[in-house]
């Protein structure tokens, strides 16, 4: 297992009972360790619907707009 990180997510408020929101909590910070972030990071949603249509939409923003990894080279 070299070279893969491991990640914890957690439901701290809210639906504790919804396996769909850990699995959208966990897609979201493995996309931004895809971008080279490595630190603990607190992400708060607040979703009406959490369809997995929503999260695929939330993660493909994740990947567009990488403001989480490193800055890129010039």
């Amino acid at each position: 297992m070299e070279g893969r990180s491991t990640f914890t997510s957690s439901v701290v408020l809210g639906r504790r009972d919804d396996a769909g929101l850990e699995l959208a909590a966990r897609q979201l910070v493995e996309a931004l360790g895809q971008h080279g972030h490595s630190k603990p990071v607190t992400l708060c949603l607040g979703l009406k619907e959490p369809s997995p249509a929503v999260v695929r939409e939330l993660v493909a923003a994740v990947h567009a707009d990488n403001v989480w990894g490193p800055a890129p080279a010039s």
